[in-house]
């Protein structure tokens, strides 16, 4: 078994900018801190650390994390404070990356400007790509719960111009919802996906949908 040994000490660094991502919010800097940390973790380890993520954010099974955070901070050599840190930090941005409708250009291209070497900045984007359609029917199905639908509407789309040379031509589409909560609050839910992402989300829809119907 191969472990590393290996330094962590926060990368503050009053120049450094911000997340624009999480611009507003106050957990930015202990984000940008913790995603920082992965500059100074071995290849090997990271890809062990990612693929904790993708577990807790695909199953959102808080026991199994617990258990997969304290494997990989033993196999590393990491305290595991800091890699649940990591990973809690991490799962975090990719949620309010979901929220905001954050697609995969735009996220690598943040991490990039606050430091994070291009190599790790490029695998936590395809990683929130990966991860961003089992991670919106999470959000949408938490949110839905003890709520009624009043409206729900949706919009496609292509993308015809931009500065993002490799996202023209991208085709999407855009969600939103209406809910009224138990407590009569009224909240409106937007989130803009790939076709790709999409047919995921419904396929895990269906599934759910099955799931239900076979224990009902």
């Amino acid at each position: 078994q191969v472990r590393y040994l290996v330094c962590l000490d926060a990368m503050e660094d009053s120049t450094v900018q911000s997340l624009s991502v999480l611009d507003g919010h106050d957990a930015e800097a202990d984000v940008r801190a913790d995603v920082l940390k992965l500059a100074n973790v071995p290849d090997e380890a990271v890809g062990k650390l990612l693929k904790v993520v993708q577990r807790l954010v695909s199953s959102m099974d808080a026991e199994q994390a617990h258990a997969d955070v304290s494997a990989v901070a033993e196999a590393v050599g990491i305290k595991i404070g800091t890699v649940k840190s990591i990973v809690k930090s991490i799962c975090f941005l990719f949620m309010e990356c979901v929220r905001g409708s954050v697609g995969e250009s735009r996220l690598t291209q943040d991490l990039v400007s606050i430091g994070l070497d291009d190599a790790r900045s490029t695998a936590l984007g395809k990683l929130y790509s990966k991860c961003s359609a089992s991670m919106s029917t999470h959000m949408a199905g938490k949110a839905i719960k003890n709520t009624r639908l009043e409206q729900f509407d949706w919009r496609f789309g292509v993308t015809s111009g931009t500065s993002e040379v490799d996202q023209v031509g991208r085709t999407f589409l855009q969600l939103r919802t209406q809910l009224e909560h138990s407590d009569a609050d009224k909240e409106t839910l937007a989130v803009e996906v790939s076709l790709r992402q999409f047919f995921r989300m419904l396929q895990d829809l269906q599934e759910a949908k099955a799931a239900m119907e076979l224990f009902s």
